[in-house]
């Protein structure tokens, strides 16, 4: 199994290719209570078949933790760009943080339906 790190957001995010002033909000809210829809259909795109879920949603919080961890520090250091992000973010970060360790038996369960996976 390979892992490819990506940020599907990132399509829609201000300056990516998709966004558009008008249809951005409308995404974000079609997005809310969909998490689990959208991992499947991720990780269907990828048409990997031998996926170990427990592994994929370990990694998805390891890489979470050590993504916002670099942040955290460079806010730490003063680094401007870092203090504004960790500034405004810091609570969401912990929050999801939170919600990947509640959600993780659903989250594999999710990649169990997602067809091939382990």
């Amino acid at each position: 199994m390979r892992l490819v790190p990506v940020r599907q957001e990132s399509w829609v995010a201000r300056g990516g290719p998709f966004f558009n002033d008008g249809v951005q909000p409308v995404v974000v809210r079609a997005r809310r209570g969909q998490a689990l829809a959208r991992l499947r259909t991720f990780v269907r795109a990828y048409g990997e078949t031998d996926i170990d879920a427990e592994r994929l949603i370990a990694a998805v919080a390891a890489n979470h933790d050590w993504l916002y961890a670099v942040i955290e520090e460079g806010a730490a250091e003063g680094n401007p760009g870092f203090l504004t992000y960790w500034h405004q973010a810091h609570r969401r970060v912990s929050a999801t943080r939170q919600w990947y360790t509640a959600e993780r038996q659903r989250l594999v369960a999710a990649l169990s339906t997602a067809g091939g996976t382990q």
